[in-house]
């Protein structure tokens, strides 16, 4: 019970200071008046109006633009100069149940730059990160799950991420803080304790600088790269009691465990992910309540409407849970990419029977917490079925969290340390 308040009181002043941030943040990007960036603004308008609502770059579903939400996001730029900075950071042009917090950075960023200069930034920006996390992967977790992560990464069209700025956001979160954890975790900065915390502030993060994107990328990614460490470093997750023991063997297991181990590992991944929800969560109904009480506005009518419509669609716009999936799924896996990837899952499956059969299976029990977090974009899919159908194009993204859990849970679990050492040599040698 200590505990609980423990962390329930840190959890607290975490998110008042978050709050506090984000709204110093935001009046600071308002202070600046609109004629300092109209250029840039006027020339970023036609540069979206000049390319359509939808453009694909490579003539897919996948490599499909949201140049229509990148029209609005450069259109709040501008702001209602009736208003105070104070209100214009609260209000969006009238889109106020989202926090907007991209504008922190792209407000000043036009002050010197328009839309086709920031995207040969995100450009350089993208890569360097990905370059980096993959280079860090390959050195901490192993060169294969190394693979897998950019073997996913390419799947979801990572190269065209740059170019829309409704893209940015999550990947830029996950990226950041898949390098946090390479770097930090477990046993430098950032300690095992205090990784419901990181998790927390990447939900909170997450919702204040995206607009319901593919945010389940920033929990699903860093989640399963944080559980590949424990694991590298030998390190042990706590039980019940909190108490982390060192590992006797290998894997995420303590001296005696079965069943309290298993429980363990689940309690890790479900913990974490709680405490990422509740940041989401929680950033966004503060943005309601900010809205109501600055604007003299309903937000929050706004937002159940909003919410509503998200969650069961209307008659112009009907949607199914199964129809949602088979929408996401034929973007993620086109044609005969969806039979390969079937038959890589079937192969999977087998090695992982076969090595159960040589170990008693304890590897399988040990990473099935890599199983849960595999199904969180199909959770989300169910859930949010009419926004995840009618944005099939970008919200197929989420499924990379399921192919690197996948891609890690095969690989921990069906090869022996001669294959891997066999696989690396023909891959980097």
């Amino acid at each position: 019970m200590n505990q609980i308040l423990f962390k329930f009181r840190n959890t607290i002043i975490i998110f008042v200071a978050l709050m506090a941030i984000y709204t110093f943040l935001l009046c600071v990007a308002f202070l600046p008046a609109n004629t300092y960036l109209m250029g840039n603004y006027t020339h970023s308008v036609a540069v979206l109006d000049r390319e359509g609502d939808y453009p694909s770059i490579f003539d897919s579903p996948a490599s499909t633009l949201d140049n229509f939400t990148d029209k609005l996001m450069v259109n709040t730029v501008i702001k209602d100069e009736s208003q105070s900075f104070f209100a214009s950071a609260f209000s969006a042009n009238e889109y106020a149940r989202y926090w907007h917090g991209y504008l922190i950075y792209l407000r000043p960023l036009m002050l010197f730059l328009n839309y086709a200069q920031i995207r040969h930034l995100n450009i350089f920006l993208v890569f360097f990160l990905l370059c980096y996390s993959f280079l860090l992967m390959y050195t901490r977790i192993g060169s294969l799950e190394a693979s897998s992560f950019l073997l996913a990464m390419c799947m979801s069209h990572i190269a065209i991420i740059p170019l829309s700025l409704q893209f940015m956001s999550t990947h830029i979160i996950m990226l950041i803080a898949t390098l946090k954890l390479l770097l930090h975790f477990p046993n430098g900065k950032l300690k095992l304790r205090q990784l419901c915390y990181f998790f927390f502030i990447i939900g909170s993060v997450t919702n204040f600088l995206e607009l319901l994107t593919a945010p389940i990328i920033t929990l699903g990614i860093p989640l399963t790269i944080s559980y590949m460490l424990l694991e590298k470093k030998h390190d042990s997750i706590p039980d019940d009691s909190g108490v982390s023991k060192p590992k006797a063997k290998t894997l995420l297991k303590h001296e005696s465990q079965g069943k309290k181990q298993f429980r363990a590992n689940f309690y890790f991944a479900l913990e974490n992910s709680i405490f990422w929800g509740f940041g989401y969560a929680f950033t966004w109904i503060m943005k309601w309540v900010f809205g109501t009480a600055v604007l003299n506005q309903n937000v929050f009518l706004s937002a159940s409407n909003a919410i509503q419509f998200r969650l069961m669609g209307n008659e112009h716009h009907p949607t199914t849970p199964l129809n949602a999936l088979l929408a996401n799924i034929r973007v993620m896996f086109p044609g005969f990419v969806l039979s390969i990837v079937l038959v890589l899952f079937i192969i999977g499956l087998g090695a992982c029977a076969i090595s159960a059969t040589k170990s008693g299976g304890e590897k399988m029990q040990d990473y099935l917490p890599l199983i849960l977090i595999a199904l969180y974009p199909y959770i989300w899919t169910i859930v949010l079925s009419n926004h995840t159908q009618i944005h099939a194009f970008f919200t197929y993204r989420m499924q990379t969290v399921t192919i690197i859990a996948l891609a890690f849970y095969f690989v921990r679990c069906s090869t022996s340390d001669s294959i891997k050492e066999k696989m690396h040599n023909i891959l980097f040698r």
